[in-house]
């Protein structure tokens, strides 16, 4: 069982990487085919509720906000949204600390 992400929370904001059709052995018949077109490659959408699926008990899902249908999608559909500015902050924020040395 793998453990949810900390980014995976309600509210959080997430990027699409993977809209392609719901085949596959995994995929319940009454599903397949059925869910084209609900995401978009490199859309941003709000996680709404996570979790497990009674029809993919192996599965991590979320419910993303901004879709049509309110049914559930494989978190490895996501990854988180890192703004510019959180991306500055975080990576680059021993280069930004310029405060004058103290006694100086």
């Amino acid at each position: 069982m793998s453990a949810i992400p900390s980014w995976a929370r309600v509210g959080a904001k997430v990027v699409c990487i993977d809209d392609e059709k719901a085949t596959g052995r995994f995929i319940p018949a009454s599903y397949r085919g059925s869910w084209d077109g609900d995401l978009v490659k490199g859309s941003i959408y709000t996680i709404s509720a996570y979790g497990k699926h009674s029809a993919f008990p192996d599965m991590l899902c979320v419910h993303v906000s901004e879709a049509p249908r309110k049914a559930p999608f494989a978190l490895r559909r996501f990854r988180p949204l890192v703004t510019l500015e959180d991306d500055i902050t975080t990576y680059f924020a021993d280069l930004l600390d310029v405060r004058e040395p103290v006694g100086a």
